[in-house]
């Protein structure tokens, strides 16, 4: 008795297994296996919506490290969720199951949500969504370019606010207020902290080999430390990032977002950092005659620190090495530091 897997048309997730007992019981099962398709999908839209809200608060609370079967599941909410909202297509000469991969669930399930809440309870359901097109052709059976039916699906919802009455009855207000308020939530991604946005990010960057473990860990530490620690990096760093962000994370939702605001505050602090490095000079002949007996007298007692050091050197010590220092702020300042004494020392030994 040979046995057969059944999966899911929509999912490709395995249901179950069968035997067939007659030599024609194969033939027969193949012209209903379509029909066979996860439980999930026979869930109405008001308890998929219950459902994904609670697995994204779950996973939110678990800083998006959750086991492969509660992604799965995360996953296959979004499925059912697209389909009860008859916003999801398949090739029909090519028909081939579909789910969002974790870095795609992570960035876009809570706009789905928002969406098919506000179809299903403000909406009534008069209005058609725009269609997801899953097809090998697409190359999206992974629903890598989800963001963008999103986007589409946004621009209905804004054309029905500008166009709907102004004044809705009083009866249909309190529906909707209490259907809405039953699954209304804080956007799932205000709450979020660094070290949560950067498992978002790892997951999507470790996937190319470009960005083994050591790099990854480089870049990690400059999207969680780099605007407390601006002296360890450079621009160049900050770019390194973002190419990695915008090439390979999933683009056109509220993680990325708040992800290029990261990035902005962390390149202003590193250039900030840099740009309050002054020159000094002693040359009296350009001293600015406004400069107050403080300041004198500030610039005086900096310099003579250098002039002790002078006082016991026969030369000057070798100029420091990039290799030598554990980042390149403190490389520069020892920099800093040894062109100064290098100059002092040369206006004692004239």
């Amino acid at each position: 008795m040979i046995s057969k897997t059944i999966f899911c048309p929509r999912s490709g997730l395995p249901l179950l297994d069968v035997s067939a007992i007659c030599s024609q019981g194969w033939p027969m099962l193949s012209s209903i296996q379509a029909s066979f398709i996860h439980p999930v999908y026979s869930l109405d839209l008001n308890r998929l919506l219950l459902r994904l809200d609670k697995q994204l608060k779950d996973a939110e609370h678990s800083e998006w490290k959750i086991p492969d079967h509660e992604q799965t599941e995360t996953a296959l909410s979004m499925s059912a969720i697209m389909w009860s909202l008859d916003a999801i297509s398949q090739d029909p000469h090519n028909p081939a199951p579909s789910l969002p991969a974790w870095p795609v669930v992570i960035g876009s399930a809570a706009r789905l949500f928002d969406i098919a809440t506000w179809w299903h309870y403000a909406s009534s359901k008069r209005l058609a969504l725009p269609t997801y097109h899953t097809s090998p052709k697409n190359s999206n059976l992974d629903w890598r370019n989800f963001a963008a039916f999103l986007d589409a699906a946004y621009s209905v919802k804004e054309e029905w606010e500008t166009g709907r009455k102004k004044y809705a009855t009083e009866d249909e207000k309190k529906r909707t207020t209490a259907a809405v308020k039953e699954l209304k939530r804080e956007n799932i991604y205000k709450r979020i902290d660094h070290t949560k946005v950067w498992n978002w990010i790892d997951a999507q960057i470790a996937q190319s080999h470009k960005y083994p473990v050591g790099r990854r860990e480089t870049l990690r530490t400059l999207f969680l430390t780099g605007d407390m620690n601006p002296q360890d990096w450079i621009v160049d760093d900050i770019d390194d990032l973002c190419e990695a962000v915008f090439d390979l994370c999933d683009q056109g939702n509220e993680i990325t977002h708040f992800i290029g605001q990261r990035l902005n505050h962390i390149r202003q602090t590193v250039n900030e950092f840099y740009g309050s490095f002054t020159l000094i000079s002693s040359n009296k002949a350009t001293t600015d005659a406004s400069v107050s007996d403080v300041q004198t007298e500030q610039e005086q007692e900096f310099f003579a620190e250098f002039d002790r050091k002078i006082e016991s050197l026969d030369q000057i010590p070798p100029a420091p090495k990039r290799e030598h220092f554990t980042s390149i702020g403190l490389f520069l300042k020892a920099q800093a530091q040894h062109n100064i004494l290098a100059r002092r020392f040369a206006l004692f030994k004239k």
